[in-house]
């Protein structure tokens, strides 16, 4: 045989091989041959689309909305920036429990024969009448799950499936997973949506309104007055809205809205959310009566009551979300200092793991020292530009200017200094038109570590 010809033979051989080889890999063992044949169902929890629950006269319809359904109904929802979610359809319109409907799913595609009964009725196993009737869709194919009786002393009870004659033995504990009253199967998280979803949200308690409102990774004060606002009090509303929980659905309500203080609600949350039209909304009513924090609220026209520390907020002065911080940013933001006051012009920069002033590099701790002097630097009490003016602030003559520095335009901002007539310290930041009364020693610190950077000797350069 030429040369040639067994090269080719080689190459086809080697070929049939490799492709063997790759197909009896993606083939199941035969242990997971075994596993699969002792299911009842042969789908994956991923292919289910539906699920209807009969159960003592009781009918749950659920279903899967994919995120490509939510698209094409919500024109301002972009497809793939909607998770896929489960509904409950009927008795109530709802979104349903991600958590319960996921484990019964997985309950189903897992559930296994524990013996297969032959020569037997379905009047003899309790399916003429089944306990109860579980249908699942996946894609176009329906199979319904019927329920039988249990098998006296032990775990176990019996399954059929409809159309056949087929009688199995399973573990008995999918039981418990479908006996719910239908209210059961709603969702409990109030609040569907994350912190980074949030453009505005608003707080509204009888004439007062709060509003935030989202600059850049920040949120600003819009309403009763525009500042900057308290990035501690953010974080803790943000994350109270975003936990929202129910802790009981009021469905049969024993008073009228307006005993409940939702007619008209004692205050009103909205949250306006990136690439929604409307905005959540959220109405809250009096304490519940014999709890410890529990409000009577309502959402969706669905009564509920939230174990929430919203409370607390409508209690709060609302100017008392203005920030006291003289600077928004970090420690690590910062890249760069300009200092300029009555000695001149100091600039510090960050190189690498160092600092350096002019040509020379500084020991790091005298730049640190000085940045988290600013940075921790907190008001005593904050005025309007007028207060301040009333105090002798000259707005045209700073006695100190500090330019800070970051990679991007958000991680930078310059802080003034002004003297009142009385001694007082009034501090203003380039995007704010609130003035901030500084404590003296805070102010004197930042002082002592201006000066210690003028004079700090240079670090010695390494020699080679």
């Amino acid at each position: 045989m030429r040369p040639r010809t067994l090269l080719i033979l080689l190459l086809v051989v080697i070929g049939l091989v490799a492709f063997i080889a790759l197909y009896e890999r993606e083939l199941p063992s035969s242990d997971e041959r075994a596993a699969q044949t002792k299911l009842i169902f042969r789908f994956d929890d991923e292919d289910v689309d539906g699920l209807e629950i009969e159960w003592e006269g009781e009918t749950v319809v659920l279903e899967r909305r994919t995120a490509a359904a939510e698209a094409e109904e919500r024109e301002d929802a972009p497809s793939g920036e909607v998770a896929d979610e489960w509904r409950l359809l009927d008795p109530l319109e709802a979104r349903a429990d991600e958590s319960l409907v996921a484990s019964l799913v997985a309950a189903l595609t897992s559930l296994e024969k524990e013996r297969t009964l032959e020569d037997m009725t379905a009047a003899e196993v309790g399916l003429d009448e089944p306990r109860a009737r579980v249908t699942v869709r996946v894609e176009d194919d329906v199979q319904e799950l019927l329920i039988g009786s249990e098998v006296p002393a032990s775990s176990t009870m019996i399954v059929g499936l409809e159309d056949t004659d087929d009688f199995f033995v399973v573990a008995d504990g999918i039981w418990s997973q479908l006996i719910r009253a239908p209210g059961e199967w709603r969702s409990r998280e109030v609040f569907a949506a994350d912190r980074e979803d949030i453009e505005r949200i608003s707080l509204s308690v009888a004439d007062r309104r709060l509003t935030l409102a989202r600059r850049g990774e920040d949120f600003w004060l819009e309403e009763p007055l525009a500042d900057r606002a308290d990035e501690e009090k953010v974080t803790k509303l943000l994350a109270d809205v975003t936990s929202l929980t129910v802790a009981s659905f009021v469905d049969e309500p024993e008073r009228m809205p307006n005993e409940m203080g939702l007619d008209p609600a004692r205050a009103v949350l909205e949250v306006v959310l990136e690439e929604r039209a409307e905005p959540f909304r959220l109405e809250l009513g009096e304490p519940v009566a014999d709890t410890d924090g529990r409000l009577t609220a309502r959402v969706d026209d669905q009564i509920i009551e939230l174990e929430t520390e919203l409370a607390l907020v409508m209690e709060e002065s609302l100017t008392a979300w203005q920030s006291t911080a003289w600077s928004h940013l970090e420690t690590f933001e910062i890249d760069s200092i300009v200092v300029v006051d009555e000695a001149g012009t100091m600039t510090l920069e960050r190189a690498g793991a160092s600092w350096t002033r002019a040509d020379d590099e500084i020991p790091f701790t005298t730049a640190s020292d000085l940045l988290y002097a600013i940075t921790e630097t907190e008001a005593e009490r904050i005025l309007s530009p007028a207060e301040a003016e009333s105090l002798g602030a000259v707005w045209e003559s700073p006695e100190l200017v500090l330019r800070l520095g970051g990679d991007d335009e958000g991680g930078r901002e310059e802080l003034t200094l002004y003297t009142g007539a009385a001694g007082e310290y009034l501090a203003r930041t380039g995007d704010r038109e609130s003035v901030l009364l500084l404590p003296a020693a805070a102010v004197e610190e930042i002082r002592d570590k201006i000066a210690a950077a003028r004079s700090a000797e240079s670090v010695p350069a390494e020699e080679d």
